[in-house]
Formats: structure tokens, C-alpha cells, sequence
């Protein structure tokens, strides 16, 4: 068992739902309530007296709106992998055997968060991968420039197995695998994104093994999301992925973007990987701006 692991929180999912009818509350009266009933031109009032038993089972029910059905996120990963070309397919195949939940090893508490990172991290990897084919289709690339990308996506399938947990207290460097990993994501789709370039500064440090793990992948979600950034605002910067040591006591990790103008903070979704993983290292990701630099930053105690 993991004693310093934090576990991960429940969020409720934002699907629209009513919650009357979820948590059985409808019955509940209150003042001024009221039901629509099927006839158009009238509306009933429950709370005043009928000539019939205030039963819900005596209630008209209005029928439910019929509306299309969203496409989930399994489905779009699905529909936007089948449109890739051979090459990308073949890429997109190495990326993903390295999301496979049966390899991340460890204590059982975190499976669950575990599962949850690894599907954010295939969505977005598939996301990822379609854009580049929309940015630079194969079509226009030449074979050294393909076999380029296949190699890179191989090193960074790799560094992302060798993230696996033996023992989860087992003290572990972090400091080559997380570069590794920053650079080959920055390289393999920084050029969709009009992205220049990455810079680090990364110190040697060591890590409890579930928080080494917890941390790279932490820093890789921080790339996608300023690659995103780039995206939307349609303009080209550098990464810059910082670890060091500000004190004895403290570790911090800096994902920075050159960029003038624009807002940069939590991503969009509610999905919670980002914080769940900034948890396990105790601690909470902290976003600011300045000097022509957006950073995302985390400090978390060593030891």
C-alpha cells in the first residue's frame, strides 16, 4: 500500500441530467411548483386540490424532448484513427500500446487514477496525431521524414514504459525519462502546432516511484496542453520544461511557453488528470504570466 499517495477525487460528470429525477427529489413540494401536462394548452397545478388522488402515478407526463445522441470520446478517438493514412496508423499504434492499464504496475489504490490518465492520454495522443496529418499530411513528406517520425514515436512509446511501478516506495531518478518524454511529444507534434522548438534545464533528482511516474506524466500533459494553446492561438513559441531544486526540501516543475498575448490556465475540460496527478506529488499546479512567458508550475516536498 501507498502511505503518501493522495487518492484521487470523484467528480460528478457534467452530462445534463436532472437531478430531480436522479436523487428521486421531484416528489418533494415547494411553493409555486408545477407540472406540464401532455394536453398543450394547459398547465396543472399540483398543489392545489383535484377531484382525483394526489398520486404521481396519476400525474399526465409530459413526453422527454427527443435529441441526437452526442458522439462520446471512445467513438471520436475511433472515427479519427480510421481517417489516418497508413504511416500515421502505424504511429498512432506504437503511441498507444504505451497506454496500456495492465503496465503501470504498483499499488491497487491507484489503479483508478492510473485508468483515468491513461484514457485522457489516448484521447489526446489521437487528437494529437490527427492534427499532425491535417498539418502535414504524409502525401507531402518524404520517407526519411516518416521513418523520422516513427523512430521518435518509438523512443517515446519507450520512455513511457519504463515509467512502470515496481514497488511504489522505491527511490528512482526521473530526470532522464522526463526528459525524454518532453522532448520526443515537442518534436513528434510541436511542428502541427507551429511550435519552434523545446529548451530544458532539468536537474537530477529522485523520486518515490509512483510520484516519478506521477510527475513525468504530469509534465506531458502540461506540453499537450500548451501544444493546444499554440494551436488555438495560431501562433509558433518555444516550450521550456524546467525541474530543479529551489531548496533543500523542494522539488518544482515548470512547463513555460513564449507567448505575448493570451490567457493560459486549466484546461477546458473538467477531466481532472492534470490535478489528480499534481496530488500525488502533494501539492496543486499553479499558472502565471509574465516577461513574455506563460508558465505552469508545481513545488512538491522531497522525501
Amino acid at each position: 500500500m501507498v502511505d503518501d499517495a493522495s487518492l484521487p477525487t470523484t467528480r460528478w460528470s457534467g452530462m445534463d441530467h436532472n437531478p430531480s429525477v436522479l436523487f428521486g427529489i421531484g416528489r418533494i413540494e415547494a411553493n409555486g411548483g408545477f407540472a406540464a401536462s401532455t394536453e398543450a394548452d394547459r398547465v396543472v397545478h399540483p398543489y392545489r386540490r383535484h377531484p382525483y388522488p394526489r398520486s404521481t402515478l396519476d400525474w399526465p407526463i409530459a413526453p422527454r424532448l427527443l435529441r441526437p445522441r452526442g458522439v462520446g470520446r471512445i467513438e471520436e478517438m475511433m472515427m479519427d484513427s480510421q481517417k489516418l493514412p497508413r504511416p500515421r496508423s502505424r504511429m498512432l499504434g506504437v503511441l498507444l500500446e504505451a497506454v496500456d492499464p495492465e503496465r503501470c504496475g504498483g499499488s491497487c489504490t491507484l489503479k483508478p487514477l492510473w485508468a483515468n490518465e491513461i484514457m485522457h492520454r489516448a484521447y489526446q495522443t489521437v487528437r494529437l496525431t490527427r492534427l499532425l496529418e491535417d498539418r502535414a499530411p504524409c502525401r507531402d513528406r518524404d520517407p526519411a521524414a516518416i521513418n523520422l517520425e516513427w523512430r521518435i514515436a518509438k523512443g517515446l512509446a519507450e520512455a513511457l514504459h519504463s515509467l512502470r511501478i515496481v514497488r511504489d516506495s522505491d527511490t528512482v531518478s526521473c530526470s532522464e525519462v522526463l526528459r525524454d518524454v518532453v522532448r520526443d511529444m515537442t518534436e513528434l507534434f510541436g511542428g502541427a502546432a507551429c511550435i519552434d522548438g523545446i529548451s530544458t534545464s532539468i536537474e537530477r533528482l529522485g523520486l518515490a516511484s509512483f510520484k516519478r511516474r506521477a510527475m513525468v506524466l504530469l509534465a506531458d500533459h502540461l506540453v499537450v496542453e500548451v501544444l493546444l494553446h499554440a494551436v488555438r492561438g495560431r501562433r509558433g513559441g518555444q516550450i521550456v520544461v524546467t525541474l530543479d531544486q529551489p531548496c533543500r526540501r523542494f522539488g518544482r516543475l515548470a512547463v513555460g511557453y513564449d507567448d505575448q498575448a493570451g490567457l493560459f490556465g486549466p484546461p477546458d475540460e473538467e477531466c481532472g488528470v492534470i490535478n489528480d496527478l499534481a496530488s500525488l506529488l502533494e501539492s496543486e499546479v499553479a499558472y502565471r504570466a509574465g516577461g513574455g512567458r506563460i508558465v505552469a508550475e508545481v513545488e512538491f516536498p522531497l522525501g
